[in-house]
Formats: C-alpha cells, structure tokens, sequence
C-alpha cells in the first residue's frame, strides 16, 4: 500500500446496484484484512461479510426503521442527492462486519477492531471498489436480522462498485504536534 493509494481513498455512499462483487475479491479482502496486526497477536476480531441482497435489504430496512426522526431525515436527504435505493446502505454489494469473537478484550478490542477496518477500506480500494464505514450498524437490530449475538457488531463497512468517483480534496481538521 502506498501513501498515494492512502490519500485517494474515499468514502462513497452511491454503489451499482446490480454489481456483484467476485468471490475471488472478496477473498482477498479477508485475507488482506486477517494479515493485519492485533495486539498481542490475539485476533480479538472476526468478519461476517453479507452478501446476500435480500438480507442487506432487510438490515438496511431494520436500521433505518430504528434511527430517531432526525437521523431519518439525515439518511433521507442523502438518497435524494445520490437516488440510491437503500437510505442506510447505499445500495453496497457487500457489508464487512468486524464482530468480536470470544477472544475480545475491552483494553484492545477498538484498537485490533480499527487496524482492521483500515486494511478491508484499503484493500477493497486497491482492487478498485468503494467503501463506507457504517457506524450505523452498531445496533441490536443488525445482529437480530443477522442472528449474530448482542452486542457483537463493532463496525460495518459498505463495498461495492461506485456509480461515480469524483476525487476531491479533503480538508483536514486535525492537527498535529511535533515534540523536538
């Protein structure tokens, strides 16, 4: 991976509907994202990758239905700029879920989790998908329509084809701080 290919990466929330993603892509996602690093070398962090259109409907439907009035409308005046079809998932191909497996540790668990995340947006990137963190799917509702156990979800990320990719720069709102 190189600095370029970390600065080109963007969130896409508008994905070709009908694109199914090869299994083989897929695979090299996972195997790219289980040859990060974790703390300890625990691997507190599984994947659960979604596939299945009917049941990210029913996810994207379920969470929807869960958000408060204003979240709603959030999500709502987003489909209407982009005309995707799916106000929570953007009509994704895939949903990569970091669920937390029986090895998970309160003290590590976000930083394995976060390194992990980084490496399925990078490589998904790399083989010229788009990606979407979706925070949103940290809900009971995403492991009731999946059956996964409570509070297991870490985080969701939406891949898929992009209908558009418009790279634009970023303005940064960080900051740093040297210590000479």
């Amino acid at each position: 991976m190189s600095i370029s290919q970390l600065k080109s990466r963007r969130t896409i929330r508008c994905y070709d509907p009908n694109y199914v993603i090869p299994k083989e892509d897929l695979e090299k996602i996972v195997d790219a994202a289980f040859n990060s690093p974790s703390a300890m070398n625990v691997q507190e962090t599984d994947l659960v990758v979604v596939t299945n259109k009917e049941k990210l409907q029913k996810l994207n439907d379920a969470v929807f239905a869960s958000l408060d009035e204003k979240s709603q409308q959030m999500y709502l005046g987003m489909q209407k700029q982009t005309h995707v079809k799916q106000e929570v998932l953007y009509d994704c191909s895939a949903v990569f879920l970091l669920v937390k497996n029986e090895r998970a540790s309160p003290a590590i668990q976000q930083l394995d989790s976060g390194i992990l995340a980084m490496s399925v947006l990078m490589a998904a990137h790399d083989l010229g998908l788009g990606t979407v963190p979706l925070g949103t799917l940290i809900r009971p509702q995403t492991e009731e329509v999946l059956g996964l156990p409570p509070k297991s979800v870490l985080l969701g990320i939406g891949v898929g084809k992009p209908l558009s990719f418009e790279p634009h720069p970023k303005e940064n709102l960080r900051k740093v701080t040297y210590i000479e």
